[in-house]
């Protein structure tokens, strides 16, 4: 079922089922109905950077996906670090102690990846149960194990909620 309505005249829609699906599914079922040239993921729970979409948006156009750092915190009063320009590299790499992809000595955020439509098209998360909570990681990797151009941005444009438990 849906509901569909305008937020200060930005088109809304809300997908909603009585089952309980992953985060994979749910990602997937939103995504494919998108006619945008990119999609960018995030978690509600996480704050974002008010430059991120802009960053994002720049370095899409050189790479067909997209990682950042973060700035991991315990509670969403902290302030973002102020940037001029957004830096990208190179270097996302798979490690073999790991599910999805790292960039050495910096912060990535698998949950927060931003792709080309045209990359989720061939590319969608997988939606195992075995990949239950992992499943950001293993998109990583399928992507980069894929041949995706994957670039990185050094700028934290995120707040990650770290569990106060």
């Amino acid at each position: 079922m849906e509901c569909s309505f305008l937020y200060k005249s930005i088109p809304v829609t809300v997908i909603y089922t009585p089952y309980e699906l992953n985060a994979s599914q749910n990602r997937n079922i939103a995504a494919k109905r998108l006619s945008t040239e990119y999609i960018s993921f995030f978690d509600v729970d996480d704050r974002m950077h008010p430059k991120r979409l802009e960053y994002v948006l720049e370095a899409l156009k050189v790479y067909e996906a997209v990682y950042h750092s973060y700035t991991p915190v315990h509670t969403h009063v902290a302030k973002f670090q102020e940037y001029s320009a957004p830096i990208l590299l190179e270097g996302v790499r798979t490690d073999p102690s790991i599910w999805g992809v790292k960039v050495d000595g910096y912060l990535l955020h698998h949950a927060h990846v931003s792709v080309r439509k045209s990359i989720f098209d061939k590319f969608q998360f997988d939606e195992s149960p075995e990949h239950y909570r992992r499943e950001d990681s293993v998109y990583g990797r399928t992507l980069h194990d894929s041949g995706v151009r994957i670039g990185f941005l050094t700028n934290k444009l995120s707040n990650y909620l770290l569990s106060s438990s």
